[in-house]
């Protein structure tokens, strides 16, 4: 059986892994050539294959880090409980 404290050390570090998204939405938003409004369009349209105003070569990548976070988030969340 693994230990309480060994659950919560992985638990925390799934938590931090969920933090893997920012760094893929930026080099996803790079990567659209400029055409990504930081400001003014939401991070679905780099999650999607073509936008209303672009198309995003790399959406597979974010949405790929998006399941990874949630699926993090949800396993830590599980460790972490009593």
């Amino acid at each position: 059986m693994v230990s309480a404290v060994v659950r919560r050390q992985v638990g925390a570090g799934l938590w931090l892994l969920s933090a893997v998204t920012l760094p893929v939405e930026l080099v996803v938003g790079w990567l659209t050539g400029g055409r990504y409004d930081w400001l003014r369009q939401t991070i679905s349209e780099l999650g999607v294959a073509c936008g209303e105003t672009f198309c995003s070569s790399a959406h597979a990548w974010l949405n790929g880090a998006l399941v990874l976070a949630g699926s993090a988030l949800v396993v830590g969340t599980l460790l972490l409980a009593p």
